[in-house]
């Protein structure tokens, strides 16, 4: 296994990883621990992709697994915001929905027919709104509690209840549209039987 490769398989296990702090309040300083390892996971999502272009190390395993691992990372992050109440509901089934139905066309329909639809500004985007919003929400998290445990009354700022919501609301437009636009690109690959 090449280092691409391993990069992304050490993506994947980070995952449970990055759960764990987000879902365990007993955990003193978790919401850093999960922004420090989410920057990592995504820091190798960045490197394993240039170290496998300038080396030559794309391999089968690695055009099929990465962008998997990436959205194991994503999903699994949005889950925990929504089961913590930070992320609506509705908006990490727009998030999983979009995923599933993108990765079902690109893998059981184009695939087989060795079709490649190249990858568009509004899909950058989206991924640039889904991992602007978890570090946002992340960082905001990290701010609040520390500013919790600095005064004696709870900490709510309406600025960051803003900035957060602004974000998810961004990222929910982004998700679907790059979703949609997919979709109506790959119609004609389609068939429904």
């Amino acid at each position: 296994m090449n280092l691409p490769n391993k990069l992304t398989v050490f993506r994947i296990i980070l995952v449970p990883v990055i759960v764990l702090f987000l879902l365990c309040e007993q955990i003193p300083g978790r919401y850093f621990m999960a922004l420090l390892l989410f920057f990592v996971a995504s820091y190798t999502d960045y490197l394993d992709g240039k170290i496998a272009r300038k080396n030559n190390l794309i391999t089968d395993f690695g055009k099929l697994m990465d962008p998997i691992a990436d959205k194991i990372l994503v999903m699994s992050i949005f889950i925990c915001f929504s089961v913590s109440g930070d992320v609506p509901a509705i908006v990490t089934i727009l998030v999983v929905v979009r995923e599933f139905l993108v990765t079902s066309i690109r893998i059981l329909v184009l695939e087989s027919k060795k079709i490649v639809i190249s990858a568009n500004i509004y899909g950058k985007l989206k991924t640039v709104s889904q991992m602007a919003t978890i570090f946002g929400i992340l960082i905001i998290r990290l701010f609040t509690d520390f500013l919790n445990n600095l005064v004696v009354l709870p900490f709510d700022d309406m600025i960051f209840y803003f900035m957060k919501n602004s974000l998810i609301l961004i990222c929910s437009v982004m998700t679907v549209l790059s979703g949609a636009i997919y979709v109506f690109d790959s119609r004609k690959y389609i068939k429904i039987n």
